[in-house]
């Protein structure tokens, strides 16, 4: 995630309801089948933040767990760039995130 910047993330689930939690960064939505959930945010401080799944979802809940990565915008740019393989464009001031499903 870029620090400093509006970021909307979309959460949604192909099978039971989760919970998307990222408790230091103030997160927590529900991930329901079929239905899209989006949170917006703009994190202030870099860092590695965890998150997991606070809805009891079936035998692998328990292994429901991620990290967020909060970045300077130049990192960030540098990720965008290298993930599509050519050069940086300018993209507005928001940024949207697609949280996987799981």
């Amino acid at each position: 995630m870029p620090k400093g910047q509006d970021l909307y993330i979309t959460i949604s689930s192909r099978d039971v309801i989760h919970g998307f939690a990222v408790p230091d960064l103030g997160l927590k939505q529900d991930a329901i089948p079929q239905q899209n959930n989006t949170i917006k945010t703009t994190p202030l401080e870099e860092g590695t933040y965890q998150g997991y799944c606070t809805e009891y979802c079936g035998v692998s809940h328990s292994q429901m767990y991620f990290t967020v990565e909060v970045v300077s915008q130049d990192e960030y740019q540098s990720y965008l760039v290298e993930q599509r393989g050519g050069s940086a464009s300018a993209s507005g001031n928001a940024s949207s995130v697609t949280a996987p499903a799981a």
